[in-house]
């Protein structure tokens, strides 16, 4: 549903305020030397699948209510860079 990319930079996303209307999303992410911080809203529920190469990825989400969660399957490539999600702050 989403492709994002960093190349050489950063940039932080934040999704906290999206309206959804469906139950899953897919979000496709390529990062090269570079970095992202997403924000998700915390009725979000994430399955990462990763492919790092001198990188990582930190998932700091924490789903309220898993029974009614909206799915969020990341496919994320990240080559020397990182990835992290988190909910939003109060």
């Amino acid at each position: 549903d989403i492709k994002i990319g960093a190349f050489f930079g950063g940039m932080q996303l934040d999704f906290s305020e999206v309206i959804t209307e469906k139950d899953a999303y897919r979000m496709d992410i390529n990062i090269v030397n570079g970095g992202l911080n997403i924000i998700v809203p915390d009725n979000f529920r994430l399955k990462i699948v990763d492919t790092c190469k001198f990188g990582g990825i930190a998932d700091h989400t924490v789903c309220i209510d898993p029974d009614h969660s909206v799915a969020l399957s990341v496919f994320a490539d990240i080559t020397c860079g990182g990835l992290n999600f988190e909910n939003p702050s109060e």
